[in-house]
């Protein structure tokens, strides 16, 4: 099994110290949630769109 590994976003070196707007780094567990979660929203617009694009197709 490959060691965890955490991802750090990328920031420009003269980036503003402004800590309020800062993200935090997401850990592996956290990026899972993350995608499935987009995942999930992906799959109902989907099925959302097929719906519609179905009743189209039999108002022609």
């Amino acid at each position: 099994m490959a060691t965890a590994r955490l991802r750090k976003a990328f920031r420009y070196p003269d980036d503003s110290g402004d800590e309020e707007h800062e993200r935090e780094e997401l850990d592996e567990e956290e990026q899972d949630l993350v995608i499935e979660r987009l995942r999930a929203q992906n799959n109902k617009r989907n099925a959302e769109y097929t719906v519609n694009d179905s009743f189209q197709k039999l108002s022609l």
